[in-house]
């Protein structure tokens, strides 16, 4: 159907709202239009625009009076009917939210939100003392986006642009406490998980508002409510957070919704919780499952250790076996190394298990991409500077710059530092790296081998986002010094043989 078309028959509805026909006619090619998988944005915006007038002009609106029964007149029916088809549309505009063409399903989303935020600031019932929030529409929409039977990660954040609302993560926190999670784990799915993790993400805020008398004062004029002054206190808010946590933890996770819920409470949730000691187990799970949510779990038990004092037996055993060829192509990469940068901070660590950490990164650097080798080098050498005694790592060499090295004693294999008899080898793999093709990795190797080591440490964030296109910038930018040409240029090439194409060409 054409947009004039619609066009025509909103405003023949919109200046006679008794035109039944009008109105019957958009909602019935609505639902032709979605049947048959046609575009249906132009008839959400019709819809959208028809429903937000008639909750302004409240024609929907029927007058009670408590205790008085009468009998419904003709324009009592009118409005019943008109009220009908409002629920109507706004069934068809949350069904477009599951579309499979994103701008559809956004213009959807926005609309039904938009829809709700005026049924709340015009209420559909005269005859409330104070002014109602749609919470039944509110638990549709959000229904919708965790029942749907794929990902809906796209948008669920698109409500990041709702959450500055206190009334609405009030009454959002209200309906997941009570309707939105499942009372049977068998009922569970892993898309239904992803995205209930994706709307806590959304839902807490990443630090927490300072609760006081006088902080509230100042914070009010601040505060932002989509239709009613419904305030979210951070004591409810902290309850909600730890009541939720404690259901979700012990459901079936995947790897992906397991490395979802890490990232959540290191970023959300562990702020909130009463008792964060009792990740413990949890965390110690996660550490022994390996790749990029063993790397979440380090960082969990690491918050654990420096703000509770917490202990946890061989973390440095764990941390030294993370580091395998696999992490250069792990999306937390630079996360490791800032842990292990901050695990290894210590100057009291016995010299054997950092010499095995030294030793591990540079037989890693053998085989990591150039950026990688650059942090790997950067990060040796901050550990032999807070180490001095481990100068002795660093092999001496002929005086061509040679070394013979016999077989290397180190253990690559040994799960245990304490047992890779990494004080009884030597840094050979730098000296290999002084003649690595990228001159960049080259002189940062030779640096570290053959010039004195600084007093301060290298900062080695300045390294963790180095990436390939930076090392090639970093060489194109150099000014190389141009030498003067002795000799002719030649213009063809060498002993050419007559041939019929040498002829009528020049090569």
């Amino acid at each position: 159907m054409s947009k004039n078309f619609i066009k025509s028959k909103t405003n023949e509805f919109l200046s006679n709202k008794y035109n039944k026909d009008a109105l019957q006619a958009i909602i019935q090619h609505f639902k032709e239009s979605k049947d048959k998988q046609l575009p249906t944005t132009a008839y959400i915006l019709s819809l959208e625009l028809i429903c937000i007038d008639l909750l302004k002009t409240s024609i929907m609106n029927i007058a009670v009076v408590p205790l008085e029964p009468r009998e419904l007149t003709a324009d009592d029916n009118h409005k019943i009917w008109i009220r009908d088809r409002y629920e109507e549309a706004f069934e068809l505009i949350l069904d477009c939210v599951e579309s499979e063409k994103p701008s559809e399903a956004q213009e959807a989303l926005n609309t039904c939100f938009k829809i709700l935020m005026n049924e709340g600031l015009n209420p559909l019932d005269d005859q409330l003392n104070e002014q109602p929030f749609p919470i039944l529409k509110l638990n549709k929409i959000i229904s919708k986006l965790l029942l749907s039977e794929h990902s809906m990660k796209n948008m669920i954040i698109r409500l990041s642009d709702y959450s500055i609302y206190e009334d609405f993560c009030f009454y959002l926190w209200k309906l997941i406490m009570k309707n939105l999670i499942p009372a049977n784990k068998n009922d569970l799915t892993s898309n239904f998980i992803q995205n209930f993790i994706e709307l806590l993400n959304i839902l807490i805020p990443t630090q927490p508002t300072v609760n006081t008398r006088e902080a509230q004062v100042d914070d009010d004029d601040d505060r932002k409510f989509m239709c009613k002054n419904m305030k979210l206190e951070i004591n409810v808010l902290r309850k909600n957070v730890n009541k939720v946590w404690n259901v979700i933890v012990q459901w079936p996770h995947t790897d992906a919704t397991q490395r979802q819920l890490l990232v959540l409470l290191l970023e959300k949730v562990l702020i909130y919780l009463d008792k964060p000691t009792m990740l413990t187990d949890y965390l110690m799970d996660s550490l022994d499952v390996g790749g990029q949510i063993s790397l979440l779990a380090l960082q969990g038990i690491f918050i654990l250790i420096h703000k509770y004092n917490m202990a946890y037996p061989n973390i440095y055993e764990k941390l030294y076996m993370m580091f395998e060829p696999e992490i250069f192509h792990m999306k937390f990469k630079p996360r490791l190394f800032h842990l292990a940068d901050i695990f290894l901070t210590s100057s009291y660590l016995p010299e054997t298990l950092v010499a095995a950490f030294i030793k591990r990164l540079a037989r890693l650097s053998l085989i990591a991409p150039p950026q990688d080798i650059i942090i790997i080098l950067y990060f040796i050498g901050n550990l032999i500077i807070r180490h001095p005694g481990l100068k002795r790592l660093i092999c001496d060499q002929n005086s061509d710059g040679t070394q013979e090295i016999a077989e290397d004693p180190f253990i690559m294999d040994e799960a245990d530092p304490n047992k890779a008899n990494a004080l009884k080898s030597s840094l050979w793999e730098i000296q290999m790296l002084r003649n690595h093709v990228l001159p960049n990795v080259a002189q940062v190797a030779k640096n570290i081998v053959t010039q004195p080591l600084p007093n301060q440490e290298w900062d080695l964030s300045n390294f963790l986002e180095l990436k390939e296109d930076d090392l090639f910038d970093q060489e194109i930018s150099k000014k190389v010094r141009e030498y003067a040409i002795t000799f002719n240029r030649p213009m063809e090439l060498k002993n050419q043989q007559q041939t019929a194409i040498s002829r009528y060409w020049k090569f």
